[in-house]
């Protein structure tokens, strides 16, 4: 009797950048709702600032990836916080941003970062809710 063999997926030429996409502005609050979740993920959620701050070292070119790799945590969010940048940044420049007339009191937004820092999922949970009520009152 043979061995069952299973075909493998095709791989792709990474030298090559997709064109002609067209992306719906969705994805832009999907991947700000999946990066949130990554940072709650980390091991150390109190290292997003620093890691952020590896990223934009990236991109300057003052990074260097070949002799300091990324974690794989790292990996997985710069992916994620790449394609956010690529799609929002081409919202604006599409004109598809819309104003918001509204505003969030800093003693929540710092709260909230406080919370994340501590892994604190209950409390990021109470200050979501309260900052969506006091936006849904300032947009009604």
């Amino acid at each position: 009797m043979s061995e069952e063999r299973i075909p493998l997926d095709d791989t792709f030429d990474f030298s090559k950048n997709i064109t002609n996409i067209s992306v719906s502005t969705n994805y832009i609050l999907g991947l700000q709702q999946l990066m949130l979740y990554l940072i709650e993920s980390l091991p150390n959620p109190a290292s997003v600032k620093q890691i952020f701050e590896k990223f934009e070292l990236y991109i300057e070119g003052k990074y260097d990836i070949e002799k300091t790799p990324f974690s794989n945590e790292e990996m997985h969010l710069y992916t994620i916080y790449s394609l956010y940048s690529l799609f929002k940044g081409r919202a604006y420049e599409q004109g598809l941003n819309v104003k918001v007339n509204a505003t969030l009191n800093q003693k929540d937004v710092e709260e909230i970062l406080e919370a994340a820092i501590k892994g604190d999922t209950d409390k990021i949970k109470e200050l979501n809710e309260k900052m969506q009520k006091d936006l849904e009152s300032q947009l009604s």
